[in-house]
């Protein structure tokens, strides 16, 4: 179990600042990103860190615990097995979403005061937790560049790095032969999966082709700026309808089951968020290769996706920064007070994307740090009028 032997300290770390603290870990995430075995590496470290600890862990994916489907008998099962411990009883709930009025149950549970709870499900939506402060959620993300590095024992070679832009992070990959009729036939069960249990089960779905239509247009088109519009007209269809409003209720599915994320524009000179057209982004670039045959591996959406993905993980507010006469700006970032602009290029050995990358970074107000990222012609990390030139390995390996 990879994720059980190597530690995810990106989320490790901070949620250890929150043990014992009176609020709800919430872990979600697309499905088979790690959510489980994070909850598992959690417990571990409860178990390190106090002697005796009172654990109780229940798991919905077991038959020991299928009974379990309301929120009062899971508070009635909970409260059985603990009444005659003493102290803190830190709780382990998987796939919480089983459980229907889940929300409703752990606010009964937080508020007796006796149980540090940390829960995991697949296709919790913003919705089901919202805002609230009485829980705290982490976005599980598929392994970084460098957890598969070190999951993978893999060199920081160009090799390694074109394996990971094709195959993407899950970490179950760790447990397979890295070849591509074996990874491509496991990533094609994983996305079936997903779709069959977070998508259409869920949300009771019938138009499937649709549904595989869209995805495979929004894998082609990732990183390209798009409305509800332009997606229904090139995907009407003779022997269905098609809305605008379909389009924006399928694509608002694949959001929640965390397998797409949406990336709203912001003008960059006036801060101000912009309607209409935005970008989308793959949670796993792999499943997205899968889903379109592995064409357009190497071009400058994958790169962006893959940097997207970085700058989430290091708990950036990213957006699409729109620049004079129709101009782009890749990533527009804000973490507190701390602004970074980001543009991305495939080779800037090639003359006209970094003419390109450059003007649209020295459109960048001077109030955050600039940075332009590319996979080839970079050489040494560099400063150029004020902007920092990287190369993408080295940005996704080291920070």
């Amino acid at each position: 179990m990879p994720s059980q032997n190597i530690p995810r300290n990106i989320y490790l770390n901070e949620i250890k600042l929150l043990l014992g603290k009176d609020i709800v870990k919430v872990f979600r995430g697309i499905r088979g990103a790690g959510k489980s075995f994070l909850l598992n590496q959690m417990l571990d470290v409860i178990n390190t860190r106090l002697d005796n600890a009172t654990i109780l862990h229940i798991n919905k994916d077991s038959d020991t615990f299928k009974h379990i489907k309301s929120d009062s008998r899971l508070i009635k099962y909970i409260q059985q097995k603990c009444k005659r411990s003493l102290g803190l009883v830190y709780l382990f709930i998987d796939e919480i979403q089983e459980i229907s009025n889940c929300k409703q149950a752990l606010e009964y549970l937080l508020s007796e005061g006796r149980y540090d709870i940390y829960c995991a499900g697949d296709n919790i939506s913003d919705s089901l937790f919202g805002s609230d402060e009485l829980f705290k959620q982490f976005l599980i993300l598929p392994l970084s560049y460098s957890e598969n590095l070190e999951f993978h024992e893999l060199p920081n070679t160009m090799e390694s790095f074109q394996l990971y832009l094709k195959y993407g992070g899950m970490p179950y990959m760790k447990n397979l032969t890295l070849k591509h009729d074996i990874v491509d036939r496991w990533l094609k069960r994983s996305m079936s999966n997903i779709f069959l249990k977070d998508v259409i089960e869920r949300e009771k779905l019938r138009n499937i082709e649709f549904l595989e239509r869209l995805i495979q247009y929004l894998g082609i088109n990732m990183g390209t700026l798009l409305t509800a519009d332009k997606i229904q007209r090139a995907l009407r269809s003779t022997s269905y309808k098609i809305s605008e409003g379909l389009v924006h209720k399928y694509i608002g599915y694949l959001e929640e089951a965390d397998f797409i994320m949406g990336v709203k524009r912001v003008n960059v000179k006036t801060r101000k968020i912009m309607s209409g057209r935005g970008k989308y982004y793959f949670t796993d670039i792999g499943m997205r290769n899968s889903s379109i045959g592995y064409s357009y591996l190497e071009t400058k959406q994958s790169l962006e996706n893959l940097v997207y993905l970085e700058l989430i993980r290091r708990k950036y507010e990213v957006k699409v920064g729109q620049l004079k006469e129709g101009k782009l700006l890749d990533f527009v970032c804000e973490r507190g007070d701390e602004r970074l602009y980001v543009q991305v290029e495939m080779d800037i050995d090639y003359d006209p994307a970094y003419e390109r990358g450059k003007a649209a970074i020295a459109e960048a107000p001077n109030d955050g740090e600039k940075l332009l990222l590319a996979l080839k012609g970079v050489g040494n990390e560099r400063r150029v009028d004020d902007v920092g030139v990287r190369n993408i390995m080295s940005f996704l390996r080291d920070g």
